[in-house]
C-alpha cells in the first residue's frame, strides 16, 4: 500500500499503517472519493504546502493531535517532526469536539509509528 498520500513542499502527509500494512484512514477515504462533496485531497495540499511556522502554530494550539475536518468525513491527524503528518484514522464526525475513542486510537497509532520507526522497522528497514 503506499503510504504517502500528498508530498508537499512543507510537509509530506502519510497514511499510518499498522504492522500487517492496513491502513484504517486509507481505505475509509476510498470510499469518500466517490462522494461530491469529498474535499480532502485538497485540504492534505494546503496543509503540504502551507508555510511550516503556521501550521506547527495550530498544532501546537491545539496539542499534538488535531481533527482535520472534511466535508465527507474527518480525520484525526498527529504531526510529527521531520515534516511528516501522519493520517492515523478516520471516522464519521456526529458532534464539535473529537470523540474521546479517536483520540485514544490517534494517540495509540501515534505510539506505535514511534516505536515501530525507533526500531527502524516501520518503513521496512529492519
Amino acid at each position: 500500500m503506499e503510504r504517502i498520500a500528498y508530498r508537499g513542499r512543507t510537509f509530506t502527509i502519510e497514511w499510518y499503517c499498522d504492522a500487517s500494512g492496513y491502513s484504517q484512514a486509507a481505505n475509509s477515504r476510498k470510499g469518500w472519493a466517490m462522494r461530491r462533496n469529498a474535499n480532502w485531497p485538497l485540504l492534505f495540499a494546503a496543509m503540504g504546502d502551507i508555510e511550516g511556522s503556521r501550521i506547527r502554530r495550530s498544532f501546537a494550539t491545539k496539542g499534538q493531535n488535531l481533527c482535520l475536518q472534511t466535508e465527507a468525513s474527518p480525520f484525526s491527524v498527529v504531526l510529527f517532526e521531520a515534516a511528516k503528518v501522519i493520517v492515523t484514522n478516520a471516522f464519521t464526525k456526529k458532534q464539535d469536539k473529537l470523540p474521546p475513542g479517536e483520540k485514544e486510537k490517534a494517540l495509540k497509532c501515534k505510539k506505535d509509528y514511534e516505536l515501530r520507526v525507533k526500531a527502524r522497522s516501520y518503513y521496512g528497514e529492519g
